[in-house]
Order: C-alpha cells, then structure tokens, then sequence
C-alpha cells in the first residue's frame, strides 16, 4: 500500500500550522516520539505540543528525500527548514521521521531530528 500520498498532506497540515486537519492524520491514542523526550500521548495533547512549537516560527516546511515503506510503516529521510518570527535566516535540519499505521492513520510518529541549530524551542 502507497501511504505516501497520505504523509504527504500530513506535512501539508503540518507545513501549514493547520493542527486541526493534522489531528484528522492521527488515531484518538497516537504516540509521538521526538528523539530524548518523553512521548506526547493521545491527538489532542500532540495537537497543544506541536501548536506550542509552531508559535515559534513563521515558516517551516518539509521536503522529503527518500521513503521506505513496509507493511505496517512509512520512514521518510528529508529535511525540515525553519523561520523564526522575525527573522529572515533560513535553518535546514535533515530527519527520519518513522510512521507506524493503524486503522489507516498514524498511530505512533517518532521523529529523529538534530535541533541543536533551532536552540532552545522545547
């Protein structure tokens, strides 16, 4: 099964802030996992986590590189650039986002990214 349409409009959602369809992508118990942080349980609390980091930025979008597809999982290598409100430098971080699926939605998400550049936004 292609689910990279799919991914595809959640980085959508995602690049755009629109944290109500973003939450449509997820099941009601989704699991984010971002690299050492504890794991943001259930759509609504991922939802408030990522507004929170949204608020940061002006811009960010997401270019896929490669994708990898098994039965039950997505994992895209790519890269994510960032704006500061306020700025005008452009930050460039690579990443390997993993999705496992169920039901036709992501379940869990883990997100290996190095943001040391982006400083302190958590």
């Amino acid at each position: 099964m292609n689910r990279y349409p799919f991914i595809h409009q959640f980085y959508k959602a995602l690049d755009e802030g629109d944290l109500l369809h973003l939450q449509k992508f997820l099941t009601r118990d989704s699991i984010v996992s971002f690299a050492h942080h504890p794991p943001i349980i259930g759509r609504d609390q991922i939802g408030e986590s990522f507004l929170r980091f949204f608020e940061k930025f002006s811009s960010i979008t997401h270019r896929t590189a490669e994708k990898w597809e098994t039965p039950d999982a997505l994992i895209i290598r790519g890269e994510s650039t960032y704006r500061f409100k306020g700025e005008e430098k452009l930050i460039v971080i690579p990443y390997c986002h993993i999705f496992k699926f169920q039901d036709n939605r992501v379940f869990r998400f883990y997100i290996y990214a190095d943001i040391f550049p982006l400083g302190k936004v958590f």
